[in-house]
């Protein structure tokens, strides 16, 4: 099998550091919660003065909304939120899987993610991480709006992937979803990363299950964002020597396939496409959308249609 040469990524400090990204924002085209007032299309009306929750004090914030009978009795800086307060929060849905370490899919995932989550620091929108492996929705960080709780999640998913330690069977995204659905905030943001290469089930319809969780998320008015991530070798089988016999191997399982190039090549890309389509039939924008990903672009030049799609109108 014929492995395909493309640009190396680049470096986390490099992509962040590139002109430009400053400006990167995610402007929703339907309701969500978010700090901003004008920015996302709120789903209150007016200022409110409703309590919601208290959040750790942060340097900068404003010293007015600290609950100083709070301070007196526990020596915590608590600030108070209202419901108009309350940020977006970003829940990232990060497929680690054995296939996920191929063609360099999981580092393109990791930089995108970069990328969204810097775009939601600019708006102050909180982010979060949550893996999709064998325990079921690990959540690796909560949803937090800092600078140093972003570039620490960063550094965390990187190092996970430099070691290449700890490579676990993935579980059916649609149960991560459905956990996800109920835990979160109404109108948040969920983003998910994965090459979607294990069917929710073996039967007719294998996407009824994911399907039957995004709906889920959608009646809760979350804002979700699915990203196929692919490589270019399984994109189009590419093979040295199409007519004789070629050996493939599972990332996942080990499990080895011996077969006939000629023969299968075509069968693998109607199984390929079929599965882009069941995948963008998903899609029922604004509140859900499929954007595919390709390992061979510059992380920035495959989510740029994307980030055009939603700036914010002046």
């Amino acid at each position: 099998m014929v492995t395909p040469s493309y640009p190396p990524l680049p470096a986390l400090e490099d992509l962040l550091s590139a002109q430009g990204t400053e400006h990167l924002s995610l402007f929703a085209k339907h309701a969500l919660n978010g700090p901003l007032a004008g920015y996302h299309r709120s789903p209150l009306k007016g200022f409110s003065v409703e309590f919601a929750e208290h959040r750790a004090y942060s340097p900068g914030d404003s010293l007015r909304r600290l609950d100083w009978k709070r301070l007196a009795k526990t020596d915590k800086m608590l600030l108070k939120t209202t419901d108009a307060e309350t940020n977006l929060q970003c829940r990232v849905v990060l497929d680690r899987s054995g296939s996920m370490r191929t063609d360099h899919k999981l580092a393109f995932s990791i930089l995108c993610m970069a990328l969204l989550g810097e775009a939601l620091g600019n708006q102050r929108d909180a982010l979060g991480l949550t893996y999709l492996d064998g325990r079921g929705g690990t959540e690796a960080f909560p949803c937090k709006s800092s600078k140093s709780h972003r570039l620490a999640l960063y550094q965390s998913v990187l190092q996970d992937l430099r070691t290449g330690t700890d490579i676990p069977k993935r579980t059916p995204l649609s149960e991560t979803l459905h956990q996800l659905a109920e835990s979160m905030p109404r109108r948040s943001m969920v983003v998910v990363f994965s090459d979607f290469w294990e069917p929710e089930s073996d039967g007719a319809s294998p996407w009824d299950a994911l399907q039957k969780a995004l709906e889920h998320l959608r009646q809760r008015q979350h804002w979700v964002l699915l990203f196929p991530v692919f490589g270019p070798a399984e994109q189009e089988l590419s093979f040295e020597n199409a007519g004789s016999w070629s050996e493939l191997t599972d990332a996942e399982t080990g499990e080895k396939l011996v077969l006939l190039p000629h023969e299968a090549k075509l069968a693998y890309q109607q199984a390929f496409d079929a599965r882009l389509d069941s995948l963008r039939r998903l899609q029922q924008p604004p509140q859900l959308q499929v954007h595919p990903l390709s390992t061979a672009d510059h992380p920035l030049h495959g989510l740029l249609p994307f980030f055009l799609a939603h700036q914010k109108m002046k």
